[in-house]
């Protein structure tokens, strides 16, 4: 079965599960935090299940930190959902939960020498903030109601699948492109129900879990680290409108504004991992 088929068939199910959580928490507002982060994590989850198979615990493969990462990120999911005044408890749970969810996946590179412990040491910090300042800013997209927040993270979705394809990995791709069209699956839902929100905990998690997938290609397949900073760069223009310099906008203007620099620093990711699979040898790590 092709990779293209495999992913729409594994795409079904997932998506499912997620919509109907979503409509529920969006029906019940007192449950909309619960299910938001719930959604994501559970429908990548299972969409993990139908393409790699059951992952093994303890993990038997770097890969397979993905499917328990999903479920043990759910919790910092719900913490997006706290009141203003007490955020700050979630960006602290961030910093002390993100080491060791990077240090579990990594340690294998530094204990095989293949990463030196400083090197190693040196990306897991960087990794921490990157991706907490990328989480911390972009949360807040998943209050914009409409469809346009889950069009965006299909986009991103696309965008990564394709830099971690050509980064020599087949299945980390497959993993990524499948997860955008599973939270995709809040772009007819949200056409329909224009006051739908998908919830900052779904935003949270899926960024959480692309930053996973990237991070996995760069350790364990041929991700370039500028590629790398290209996709967070992508993933940072969810938060760009909400900075205190920018005048208000309107939803339309932010919307374009956001899609303009998602292709932009996407597609740059994009074309240096085609450049670079294209000048070496075309074979998959993963």
């Amino acid at each position: 079965m092709s990779i293209v088929l495999n992913s729409i068939l594994a795409t079904g199910l997932p998506a499912l599960l997620v919509g109907v959580l979503w409509l529920v928490g969006w029906r019940f507002r007192s449950a909309s935090a619960f299910l938001s982060a719930s959604g994501v994590g559970g429908g990548f989850a299972l969409l993990y299940w139908l393409i790699l198979g059951r992952p093994d615990f303890p993990p038997i493969d770097a890969t397979q930190w993905l499917f328990w990462s999903a479920l043990a990120f759910v919790p910092i999911g719900w913490l997006a959902h706290i009141a203003k005044e007490f955020r700050w408890i979630w960006v602290w749970v961030l910093l002390l939960t993100l080491p060791i969810a990077f240090i579990l996946l990594l340690r294998p590179l530094m204990a095989s020498e293949f990463w030196s412990m400083t090197t190693g040491v040196a990306w897991i910090l960087v990794l921490t903030i990157a991706t907490t300042l990328l989480v911390g800013f972009t949360a807040r997209a998943g209050d914009e109601p409409g469809m346009g927040t889950p069009f965006l993270l299909a986009v991103l979705g696309g965008l990564s699948a394709g830099a971690l394809f050509f980064g020599k990995s087949a299945s980390l791709g497959q993993l990524a492109g499948t997860l955008g069209g599973v939270v995709g699956i809040g772009v007819p839902i949200g056409f329909f129900l224009r006051r739908f929100q998908m919830g900052r905990g779904a935003v949270a998690m899926t960024i959480m879990l692309y930053a996973y997938l990237w991070t996995t290609t760069l350790g364990y397949a041929e991700l370039k680290p500028v590629a790398l900073v290209m996709l967070y760069l992508a993933g940072l223009s969810f938060a760009v409108p909400y900075a205190p310099l920018l005048p208000h906008l309107k939803p339309v203007t932010k919307f374009f504004l956001q899609l303009g620099l998602l292709l932009l620093f996407g597609g740059i990711a994009f074309a240096i991992s085609y450049f670079t699979y294209s000048s070496g040898a075309r074979s998959y790590v993963y």
